[in-house]
């Protein structure tokens, strides 16, 4: 975990995280809260946490930073295709991005970390709602 000056952990972000670290994250959240057997986060807590709570859009700029969704407690809340989904996002492209209704998972970490360089990170978002939901509803390939 990334700390502060004062040597306290930073709450909104600072995590180290494999990608198959975050593809368990968002398992368990899919299993709603629940791993191996045992009640890791309560199912009460998986469901307020992915439902949206604020508009999304920064007071300073006016713009939704969510790409039009609304924002949970640390989730993102989007409906593509009309189906509930929740996603996070973070610092050198990674992503994780959960559709309960489809038993999926994404996970994602494909740009580079130079914060100078912003138009090195790949926009997923549009990749996964424009390619991968809809080729897990259809069954069929469609890349």
């Amino acid at each position: 975990m990334d700390r502060d000056v004062s040597g306290e952990t930073r709450g909104a972000g600072g995590l180290h995280l494999t990608p198959r670290d975050l593809a368990k994250l968002g398992y368990l959240y899919l299993q709603e809260g629940t791993w191996d057997g045992q009640q890791i986060v309560t199912p009460e807590w998986v469901a307020e946490s992915t439902q949206g709570h604020a508009s999304g859009t920064s007071s300073t700029s006016g713009v939704n930073i969510g790409g039009g969704g609304m924002y949970g407690y640390q989730w993102w809340i989007k409906e593509p295709l009309g189906m509930h989904s929740f996603y996070g996002n973070g610092y050198g492209g990674q992503t994780l991005y959960v559709v309960p209704e489809l038993d999926l998972v994404v996970v994602t970490a494909v740009a580079g970390t130079d914060v100078n360089r912003p138009g090195d990170q790949q926009l997923v978002i549009p990749i996964i709602e424009g390619l991968i939901v809809p080729a897990a509803t259809s069954g069929q390939d469609v890349f």
